[in-house]
């Protein structure tokens, strides 16, 4: 996963800086190449299609590769939004990130074989079951009555990149470093997710191409 992006990111940062982007939108096109909807596309698919281990596999990859995109992708945004670029005050802010801490904290609680107690898990379950319908529904007011014309061809360069490239260097990487087969086809699927919603809420809080990231979306 971390190879992947690695290249996805190197890759469309080429192509960003050929094409002459400004500062904004470069950054918007790498963070929303590379920034897929792992976890509430992936994992279900991924549950539904291979059982246990298919989810399994599809767990511990988002993790991953939401891990990457909320402090890389934030860090990048903080950078490129940056009338004056304070690298002190990026790596804190990355630090600082809730989501981030949710991670690492979840890794370690299963390296350590801990659980929480039942209401909690049970009230984090509630809260997470709105985390898609929120961003979504906020998308959904933010197009009204807008049009997109402009965007379009970007979204599907994006979404192109997201849906192929991704994919097809997924697959590259796993069988260079020999993946077992049972887990190629959910690091695949993991890896040819549309892009995710959490691409616009990261372009609406640091006013980056907020119209394209809610395009890419729905276009991917």
């Amino acid at each position: 996963a971390i190879f992947s992006v690695l290249v996805v990111w190197l890759l469309v940062y080429a192509v960003a800086t050929r094409l002459a982007f400004y500062r904004r939108r470069k950054a918007a096109f790498i963070v929303m190449s590379f920034l897929g909807n792992t976890a509430y596309v992936g994992i279900p698919v991924n549950t539904l299609a291979f059982g246990e281990l298919g989810k399994g596999a599809a767990v511990l990859l988002s993790a991953v590769y939401f891990a990457i995109g909320t402090t890389f992708g934030v860090g990048l945004m903080e950078y490129y939004s940056a009338r004056k670029v304070d690298y002190g005050k990026i790596v804190g802010d990355v630090l600082m990130l809730p989501v981030a801490w949710a991670i690492f904290l979840g890794f370690a609680f299963s390296f350590m074989q801990l659980s929480l107690p039942f209401f909690v898990s049970q009230g984090l379950d509630l809260l997470a079951a709105s985390a898609t319908a929120v961003p979504l529904f906020a998308i959904g007011i933010f197009i009204n009555g807008k049009r997109f014309d402009s965007e379009l061809k970007d979204a599907l360069g994006i979404s192109a990149v997201k849906l192929l490239a991704m994919p097809v260097i997924v697959l590259a990487f796993a069988f260079a470093f020999g993946l077992p087969r049972g887990l190629l086809a959910p690091a695949l699927v993991e890896g040819a997710v549309p892009v995710g919603v959490t691409s616009f809420v990261l372009a609406k809080k640091y006013g980056l191409e907020e119209r394209l990231a809610a395009c890419t979306v729905i276009v991917s």
